[in-house]
């Protein structure tokens, strides 16, 4: 009884960041891309540009909905992580590994020389990968310890 409780408080915590994430996207973030529209143009907050890397344009907008869509990814860890089938931590372990590898390597990698460190959102990036780093290895231990649970004792 006390290990469900447990869960249902870790689910609901998650849930309360997660619409505070939510919250604080869409109040802080989603509306500097565009100040205001006039006739003649679209004036933008100093904050927000756009910088070109290998021919493709890259706005700090994209970069907020890539850790925007990261956070929304790790909510439904969590809750997958609740249900605790083995085959679904097998495939998110390797799944967040993969995505950790991308995000620190967008964010060390290309955002750090074209973008501003003003901004912080190299930083964040790469964050959010060391981030399903650890969540990866969560998954790993719980899957092994499922695993244990399920060999034969042999005494």
């Amino acid at each position: 009884m006390t290990c469900s409780r447990c869960r249902m408080g870790a689910l609901l915590v998650s849930f309360v960041v997660f619409i505070v994430t939510v919250v604080g996207m869409a109040t802080q973030n989603w509306h500097k891309e565009k100040v205001n529209e006039k006739l003649w143009g679209t004036y933008y907050y100093d904050e927000v540009g756009e910088y070109v890397y290998a021919g493709i344009p890259v706005s700090t907008k994209k970069c907020v909905t890539i850790a925007f869509v990261n956070g929304i990814s790790c909510f439904v860890f969590i809750v997958l992580v609740v249900v605790k089938e083995t085959k679904c931590n097998q495939i998110l372990s390797v799944v967040c590994g993969i995505l950790a590898g991308v995000f620190i390597f967008i964010g060390v990698g290309i955002l750090v020389p074209y973008l501003s460190p003003r901004f912080g959102y190299s930083f964040y990036v790469a964050l959010s990968g060391g981030i399903l780093y650890i969540v990866s290895g969560i998954l790993m231990l719980v899957d092994m310890r499922m695993n244990k649970k399920l060999e034969p004792q042999y005494l």
